[in-house]
């Protein structure tokens, strides 16, 4: 996971990451978004802390990390 991290661009990763919290905010079919956020390099966690905050909820259901966006 770390090399996955050092090696995706931010940018890139940042913007798919956000347009797929936008998405489950409206209430769009995600799958998609998950794709393209994958593609540059999101891992599961990211992207179910996206939707976690999008739903309402904290980043992480632990309440340990913050949002890395």
């Amino acid at each position: 996971m770390k090399k996955n991290k050092a090696s995706r661009d931010p940018v890139l990763w940042k913007e798919h990451i956000l347009a797929l919290k936008k998405a489950a905010t409206e209430n769009k079919n995600v799958i998609p978004y998950m794709i393209q956020a994958t593609h540059a390099g999101a891992t599961t966690g990211e992207m179910m802390g996206a939707v976690r905050l999008a739903m309402g909820y904290s980043y992480d259901p632990m309440n340990i990390l913050d949002a890395p966006f």
